[in-house]
């Protein structure tokens, strides 16, 4: 099936030395869910460049203004040919970017981000954000792209000398 390239960027905010991810609660019809919890994604449909459009859907899925500069090439980890990873390699011809942003947060812009009804809507995808902690979160997914961000995130991480606290 002919679909076209998307990206997807796992938002990390650590607040108080502890890791929360924010995410987006939309339903997915295809899979008869009405609330999945996801990594903000969109389709590159109006541009090429994955960066600029993960600019725009951290802005439009998730309400935060982004520079670049904030972006962590998760991909970057394969040498540097970032073409994306097949997601259905069998069956779709759709190649996924992953990136991640982390942010440190106050207590209460935390709680501010928790439970906020998506404020662009000109696609009408009927998204509300959702905070919760690192491994709840991960423990959430079913989705491909988010457990793969999370694996490619925690080796960048390792990268730089650090690590998901435990407990």
């Amino acid at each position: 099936m002919l679909r076209g390239n998307a990206v997807a960027i796992l938002i990390v905010l650590w607040c108080e030395g502890r890791p929360y991810l924010l995410l987006v609660d939309q339903p997915r019809f295809p899979l008869g869910d009405r609330h999945s919890l996801e990594i903000v994604a969109g389709m590159l449909d109006w541009s090429t460049d994955w960066r600029k459009v993960a600019l725009a859907e951290l802005h439009e899925e998730a309400g935060l203004s982004v520079d670049d500069s904030e972006l962590i090439d998760l991909m970057a980890e394969f040498g540097g040919q970032n073409s994306g990873f097949a997601v259905s390699c069998g069956l779709l011809d759709e190649r996924l970017f992953l990136a991640a942003i982390e942010r440190q947060v106050s207590r209460e812009a935390l709680l501010a981000m928790h439970d906020r009804e998506q404020e662009y809507t000109a696609e009408d995808e009927g998204i509300r954000t959702v905070v919760l902690p690192y491994e709840e979160a991960a423990r959430k997914f079913t989705d491909a792209k988010c457990l793969n961000a999370l694996f490619l995130y925690e080796r960048w991480l390792q990268k730089q000398g650090r690590s998901i606290p435990k407990g």
